[in-house]
């Protein structure tokens, strides 16, 4: 039997909507086998109603929020590390590599593969990585929602 994953929680922060916690869970836990049923139960709504309080709030599925986070992921450890592209998908969360595969081409124009090779040939003429690709949601430059009020 396989290991269970690792789930990672914050504090519970009282001024954070729930839509706002249940994205924060996500972020904290994309590279998991998470389910948007399980954000949505987080955040204490319908899949339904949470995918489109979600498309609301940030503009963007929780489907596809999960899936940039990992993408962006994915980028990072293909320009930087010297491991596998079926490791690189493991690693970020993906259980199938045929779809994070589709995934990673359908976002960046190229197959992780094709990346991973511009990425070192880039390092092998210039001596310097690709810059890294930072999840905005993990950073500093990280956005409250478009409809936040600060009060």
């Amino acid at each position: 039997m396989p290991p269970q994953p690792t789930v990672r929680w914050l504090k519970r922060n009282n001024a954070l909507k729930p839509i706002e916690a249940a994205r924060q869970w996500i972020a904290l836990n994309y590279d998991q086998p998470i389910t948007i049923q399980r954000a949505a139960q987080i955040a204490g709504y319908s899949t339904s109603h949470f995918t489109k309080l979600f498309i609301d709030f940030y503009d963007e599925s929780p489907r596809d929020f999960l899936a940039n986070l990992r993408i962006k992921k994915a980028l990072r450890l293909l320009a930087t590390q010297n491991i596998s592209v079926q490791e690189i998908a493991m690693e970020v969360g993906y259980t199938s590599f045929p779809t994070f595969s589709n995934r990673f081409k359908e976002l960046t124009g190229s197959t992780p593969a094709e990346f991973k090779r511009s990425a070192k040939s880039h390092l092998t003429e210039t001596g310097q990585p690709v810059n890294p690709v930072i999840p905005s949601c993990l950073s500093q430059s990280f956005q409250l929602p478009k409809n936040h009020k600060l009060e």
